[in-house]
């Protein structure tokens, strides 16, 4: 049956090449759109990175500490980071608040706009969509007492 098939897709050769084109213009665009897509979908997660940072996985409700499971599994980069609450920034929106280590923000592909990262206590970097809320008005250096939950914290922003 396929000898048969073969020998009738030869002599009609206008079908065989009818056939054998329409394959390869199928072949290159299914290899195109799927190249296009793949570069797409790259540069939107690139954007997304260089606008939040990166951030993967997380372990929570852990007993041991950073060193041994880094000890234990050592192809795992990681950094640490904790969230103490949330605060109102305008009617609609919270932003989350919470500290990182020096290697969760190298890791997270964090930049600054201006100023610097925090080192003390009470210092503060802010993501630049929550500055077009009710914080537009603060300055870098300048204090501000934030909500957090139920507690009031004066903080210093610094980027």
């Amino acid at each position: 049956m396929f000898n048969l098939s073969i020998k009738v897709l030869l002599s009609r050769k206008k079908w065989l090449f009818l056939i054998a084109g329409s394959i390869a213009i199928v072949l290159s665009s299914v290899a195109s759109i799927f190249t296009a897509s793949a570069s797409v979908r790259s540069a939107i997660k690139q954007k997304a990175q260089n606008t939040y940072g990166e951030h993967t996985g997380v372990l929570t409700n852990i007993s041991e500490t950073k060193t041994s499971l880094l000890n234990k599994n050592k192809e795992i980069t990681a950094g640490v980071y904790q969230i103490i609450g949330k605060t109102k920034v305008s009617n609609d929106r919270f932003a989350t608040v919470g500290w990182m280590d020096k290697k969760s923000i190298r890791l997270g592909h964090l930049r600054l706009i201006n100023g610097k990262f925090p080192d003390k206590p009470n210092e503060v970097a802010i993501e630049s969509a929550y500055l077009q809320g009710s914080l537009k008005n603060w300055k870098i250096s300048e204090n501000k007492s934030i909500k957090i939950g139920n507690k009031i914290k004066k903080c210093v922003w610094l980027g």
